[in-house]
């Protein structure tokens, strides 16, 4: 199985084939995971004056909450490799 560093370099690498072929929902879990995996918890202070891109990215991150960065880790990983679009 890959590592999160692999899958994580693989869909930075390719961003556009994620953002073309996943849906909002996708693209909501695959960055929240990241994030949680790389930072822990989203910060709490989160600001109103947020709105669009910025406020859908804090709200994945956010969905994210309390796990673990080693499960969120293993679930990106799991997540990317379902999707079927990390190469074999």
């Amino acid at each position: 199985m890959p590592t999160f560093e692999e899958v994580s370099a693989n869909v930075t690498a390719n961003q556009q084939l994620y953002k073309d072929n996943l849906n909002w929902s996708g693209l909501k879990q695959i960055y929240g995971l990241h994030q949680q995996a790389l930072n822990g918890d989203a910060p709490t202070e989160h600001t109103s004056n947020i709105s669009g891109i910025a406020q859908f990215k804090w709200n994945a991150w956010n969905a994210q909450r309390g796990k673990a960065q080693s499960d969120a880790q293993d679930e990106y990983i799991q997540f990317v490799l379902e999707t079927g679009l990390y190469p074999n």
